[in-house]
């Protein structure tokens, strides 16, 4: 999670272009829909919720983490790539052990 931070920091240009202006509102799913996010947040979220709550899950991490790194790039003043992986880590971790 620190390497997909710090390569959103590092192509932040790319990366503001592709969070502040997509007209598909779908973007933030498909994104998130590719094949080594959806496994590894399958993988967290599998114990932490019933196969009837999966998808209300999903969405719901998947739209808050797609927010959560549009705010931090648009900031002029940004925390490091670290501390944002580790709130983005503390964040899931506290919804598997379901004590958000």
């Amino acid at each position: 999670l620190t390497s997909i931070c710090a390569y959103l920091e590092e192509n932040i240009g790319l990366c503001r272009l592709l969070l502040n202006n997509n007209i598909d509102p779908e973007f933030s799913a498909r994104l998130f829909q590719m094949a080594p996010v959806r496994r590894g947040l399958l993988n967290t979220l599998q114990n932490a919720c019933s196969e009837d709550e999966l998808d209300y899950v999903s969405a719901f991490v998947t739209n808050g983490c797609f927010r959560l790194f549009q705010k931090w790039l648009n900031k002029d003043s940004r925390e490091p790539p670290e501390k944002i992986a580790l709130l983005v880590t503390g964040l899931s971790g506290a919804l598997t052990r379901g004590s958000v």
